[in-house]
């Protein structure tokens, strides 16, 4: 495995995220939205990607999805664990639920507490 990600390998994630994912616009900042907050104009046209316009808010959904749409039904079955109870745990959640996987995830603090949790966001109502 090369440690770069390879144009292959892009392409390959895009068809699967395809669907999923919403292409995100991206929006020119204007010069005078700068200067009223007291920003330096730069040399450039500027842009903002507007990620939080996927389902779950982030473009984490992107990854998560790539990620577990990737996995084999018996590694889908014994779940998902992801490392925050933020945007990457609705990410593995909303595409768990649509591989046909269970969506409920605990975070590492309900885990501690031996609570079971469900995410608030896009995946809700897969627990």
């Amino acid at each position: 495995m090369s440690e770069f990600v390879t144009l292959d390998e892009i392409r390959a994630a895009k068809e699967r995220i395809a669907g999923v994912a919403v292409r995100t616009p991206l929006y020119r900042v204007e010069r005078a939205r700068l200067r009223m907050g007291k920003f330096p104009e730069p040399d450039f046209d500027l842009y903002i990607k507007a990620e939080s316009e996927q389902p779950i808010g982030s473009f984490k959904l992107r990854g998560a999805y790539n990620m577990v749409s990737q996995l084999s039904p018996e590694a889908l079955g014994r779940g998902v664990i992801t490392y925050s109870s933020g945007n990457p745990r609705a990410g593995c959640r909303l595409c768990r639920a649509g591989a046909g996987g269970e969506g409920g995830n605990r975070d590492a603090k309900q885990r501690s507490r031996g609570e079971e949790g469900c995410n608030t966001g896009a995946g809700r109502g897969d627990c």
